[in-house]
């Protein structure tokens, strides 16, 4: 992993972020005159998902990005003959825990612990409110017990009798008491997903990370007989235990996004294709409780976008994300970000605010919308928690890729906006990038969003810069796992 220097100013907690200057970075990884920072996380990497930020005692910040990395064991997971070769003990489980100021990272791979052959990705992350100290990451897991002898050769999918069209079984969850120093895992932080149709372990296909403000830890991961399954931990270091009821969402088709807030658990998916559902589960600690009855946010797309030339495409999933926190009036709400399902080439981002309680309503504000040529891309929400004396506070965060420089070609850019009560303003946060998909369409599906106490807010971003691409079934590069932030 390579370190960066970062020259900037700081003032009391925040950083003084316009015009911050970087030494060291290669031209592709720095950013526009708008950003702040752009820094490489891993040279191969994907799915960049990000802890909110905390200070540590020299007023630094500190934040832990989980993304979907290449095992530094090339004899664990190659890619020979335009194939994938996953053995015993391989793990895409990476991470990098960033100090800011005092130009430093760290980070490395989580191994599958006695029971679990391998972590392919699909990853998770959170910090816990109650002790952010204690730092959770997860993947999808392939277990012993459908791990064939010789190893896997090929997609993860498989017609073997017993194995549900799947060698993936489950999923874990790594565990950090150090602040993402150092991650553990073991075989009781693993979550089998074993039924009676698929007594090997049915797939799980996508995850998501969350925690209360009393420490309870949620997990939240969608399976392949599309239904989204929920495990609860009661305390930082407690086991997990699934939900006893599902959500009323029969036919989910994506991965799950949660979010804590106003005293209980949301949860936005897609069910079906492209139908964007909200629901609250009002169980509190208890493992038996139910959930409202979804309600639809809106429309998503769930196809593929071609760039340029149509020689690169782009699969259109987890085109949503959501938090929750206060409005202009000091109200709380969930917010939803996503991308419209209208006609290509001028898809839109819009912003819906729904209700919190037991009865959401949601509403789309026009206000809330981009407008223009091009498509927009992986949109991510965070809300930023700084209120000042006189009442007024920071608009929340908003970001995306965006084609309207160039809405027919093979380019995006990373935009970022701050919304209110009343508009979205949008700037340009990272410059031109000619994305390098592999040849399944797989680029980033799981790039996601967090804001300090103080207004520092990062996204996790894949970077390919604008050299040549090299494109294979199960990979292309280059694809660097990387992180923009901002003082909203």
């Amino acid at each position: 992993m390579r370190k960066i220097k970062l020259t900037c100013a700081a003032i009391g907690a925040a950083m003084v972020l316009a015009g911050c200057g970087m030494e060291g970075a290669d031209d592709e990884s720095i950013a526009s005159a708008q950003s702040a920072l752009a820094t490489q996380i891993s040279s191969a990497g994907s799915e960049n998902v990000v802890t909110t930020p905390v200070l540590d005692s020299s007023n630094r910040h500190v934040v832990v990005v989980g993304y979907a990395g290449e095992d530094p064991d090339p004899t664990l997971l190659s890619y020979n003959n335009n194939s994938q070769q996953i053995f015993r003990n391989a793990s895409r489980m990476s991470w990098s825990r960033v100090n800011v100021e005092a130009n430093t990272m760290t980070g490395g791979t989580v191994r599958p612990p006695a029971g679990w052959a391998a972590f392919v990705g699909e990853p998770a992350i959170t910090r816990n409110r109650s002790n952010p100290n204690m730092v959770y990451l997860t993947n999808v897991a392939i277990p012993n017990s459908k791990y064939p002898t010789g190893g896997i050769d090929g997609f993860l999918t498989t017609n073997a009798s017993g194995y549900c069209g799947y060698y993936l079984g489950g999923a874990c969850v790594a565990r950090s008491t150090d602040d993402g120093r150092t991650f553990t895992v073991s075989a009781s932080d693993c979550l089998a997903n074993v039924t009676t149709s698929c007594p090997k372990g049915n797939p799980y296909l996508g995850s998501d990370l969350e925690t209360s403000p009393e420490g309870r830890v949620y997990a939240a991961y969608l399976d392949n007989s599309a239904h989204v399954d929920v495990y609860m931990a009661p305390s930082p270091t407690g086991a997990f235990t699934k939900l006893l009821r599902r959500p009323a969402i029969l036919t989910s088709s994506s991965s799950p996004r949660i979010k804590y807030g106003a005293g209980a658990l949301y949860l936005l998916v897609e069910s079906g294709v492209g139908s964007l559902y909200l629901t609250r589960y009002n169980g509190g600690a208890s493992t038996t409780g139910l959930w409202t009855t979804p309600v639809l946010v809106g429309s998503v797309p769930h196809d593929d976008l071609f760039l340029g030339n149509r020689d690169r495409y782009l699969h259109m999933t987890e085109q949503y994300d959501l938090d929750i926190g206060l409005n202009d009036q000091g109200g709380t709400e969930v917010r939803v970000a996503y991308i419209d399902r209208s006609p290509q080439p001028d898809r839109q981002l819009k912003v819906a605010r729904c209700t919190t309680g037991s009865t959401i309503t949601c509403t789309r504000p026009a206000a809330w919308a981009t407008a223009g040529s091009g498509t927009k891309i992986d949109p991510a929400i965070t809300f930023v928690p700084v209120t000042f004396p006189d009442g007024t506070r920071l608009p929340w965060a908003v970001s995306w890729y965006d084609r309207r420089s160039n809405p027919s070609g093979s380019t995006v850019e990373l935009w970022r906006g701050a919304l209110s009560d009343s508009q979205l303003s949008a700037v340009r946060q990272e410059p031109s990038q000619e994305p390098c998909p592999s040849t399944s369409a797989h680029w980033t599906d799981y790039d996601r969003m967090a804001a300090g106490t103080d207004g520092f807010t990062l996204r996790g971003f894949s970077n390919s810069g604008t050299g040549t691409c090299t494109q294979a079934r199960f990979i292309s590069s280059p694809v660097r796992a990387s992180l923009s932030s901002w003082q909203q």
